[in-house]
């Protein structure tokens, strides 16, 4: 009885009280915390590369990558060994009906995103050693890619084939080194496709019958839109001032360019280090005004009026 006033009394943060919950949400922050330190040292090596302050070579400057890539291979491989599918009544009756080909399902489908992130990491090291002088052929570089995309397909189908075509073309493009301002097209035609659907999906809200619910699926998609235009504005308008320090155009450091990426991943690495965290500790803590005490135990009026 006690829980349940407890529970009441806290209200929907209530399931932060587990201390199972609780701590796989802090170590989701950690892991978050370790991944941005990581890519914040990389860009930092990549701009110093790039504006000719150092001269080392790209698998040293990949190191913040390598251990950022070994800490999630980790991880996905300690999820793959200790996940546990709950079974439904379906799942039940294709398992005694085709036992072995049903856990062969399972198997492939646990392990998929180990399989995935290898082929990706192994993409990353052909790219290194491309970069470092070493003469691979375009297709058996792009190959690692093209075996993760068809293990993906596998998982989630044809979902986000339009996407996914795209940043294929766009690593082709940059691997065969042409023209800065040509080779990002794909790039351009993905912002275009996401513009199209947000357009689109504003005109569907017209087929909505319920007022109340078409104002506030407007909403949504106002809000969306205009989230949209301003991180397309900010993308674009840093990778165009990239584009012309690559070609020469304009002579200003990379890691100048890199200031407003600085910025927003060390507000990231903020919320995801300290401020989250902090909060969900506070959200976690019972209030001690609303504590529920023995009935026995309590101080009354006519208690004291009875001394």
């Amino acid at each position: 009885m006690v829980g349940l006033n407890m529970v009441d009394s806290v209200g929907p943060s209530a399931m932060l009280l587990d201390p199972e919950i609780s701590s796989v949400i802090l170590a989701f922050f950690g892991l978050i915390s370790i991944l941005l330190v990581c890519l914040i040292v990389w860009l930092v090596f990549v701009c110093l590369k790039v504006d000719g302050t150092v001269g080392w070579s790209w698998h040293m400057l990949f190191i913040p990558i390598w251990l950022a890539d070994g800490l999630v291979l980790w991880i996905t491989l300690l999820r793959a060994k200790h996940t546990t599918n709950q079974k439904s009544a379906d799942d039940e009756e294709e398992e005694l009906l085709n036992e072995g080909q049903y856990k062969s399902k399972k198997s492939i489908r646990r392990y998929s995103s180990f399989v995935e992130f290898c082929f990706i990491i192994l993409f990353q090291v052909l790219v290194v050693a491309h970069l470092d002088g070493s003469h691979f052929d375009l297709p058996l570089i792009i190959l690692p890619y093209a075996g993760y995309e068809i293990v993906h397909t596998f998982s989630v189908g044809k979902s986000g084939w339009v996407v996914r075509t795209g940043v294929l073309i766009q690593l082709v493009c940059l691997l065969q080194h042409g023209h800065w301002a040509i080779i990002f097209i794909p790039t351009y035609f993905l912002g275009v496709f996401y513009a199209f659907q947000l357009w689109r999906r504003y005109k569907q809200i017209k087929m909505i019958t319920d007022q109340e619910l078409a104002q506030q699926a407007k909403m949504l998609v106002t809000a969306a839109i205009i989230v949209y235009g301003l991180l397309a504005v900010s993308f674009y308008t840093i990778l165009g001032l990239i584009i012309a320090k690559l070609e020469g155009v304009i002579s200003i450091k990379l890691s100048l360019i890199f200031i407003p990426v600085f910025l927003t991943a060390g507000f990231m690495l903020c919320c995801s280090g300290c401020c989250l965290p902090c909060m969900l500790m506070v959200s976690s803590m019972p209030d001690l005004e609303q504590e529920v005490i023995d009935p026995n135990r309590r101080i009354t009026a006519s208690t004291g009026d009875d001394a």
